[in-house]
């Protein structure tokens, strides 16, 4: 009885393993799907780097109003500067999508041709006056 369970669980395995989908490829390469890629990236950006300035500038402001003079406000203008230089990668990342984005726009403009066939069908009615 415990062949037939290993066998039957070595065939499940082997069947579960092989009728897993593969996920559409040509959908991941897309001017839609880079350009969206950019703004996401670009807002990430965007978002580190202000946080990173607004913290950094606050910080800075606290130390010149405090009385301690930079005792509690160093890791402040840390972490601002730091979020800061994060947002670097995110900037670089989004300007070389955009860069694909136009890459992929432009091939999709080349394939785009008066004599290609798209099957679409357009009706129309005519209307015709006799004098």
């Amino acid at each position: 009885m415990k062949k037939y369970l290993i066998i039957l669980t070595l065939i499940f395995i082997v069947f579960n393993s092989n009728s897993q989908q593969v996920k559409n490829l040509e959908t991941k390469f897309s001017s839609k799907n880079y350009m969206k890629k950019t703004k996401t990236q670009r807002t990430t950006a965007l978002v580190l780097s202000g946080g990173g300035v607004a913290t950094f500038i606050g910080a800075a402001i606290a130390m010149e109003h405090s009385t301690s003079k930079g005792g509690r406000e160093a890791p402040f203008i840390l972490a601002g500067l730091a979020m800061t230089t994060a947002s670097i990668p995110f900037f670089i990342a989004s300007f070389s999508s955009r860069h694909k984005a136009k890459v992929y726009m432009n091939k999709e403009a080349l394939m785009i041709s008066p004599n290609l066939k798209t099957g679409i069908v357009c009706n129309s009615v005519g209307v015709s006056i006799n004098f």
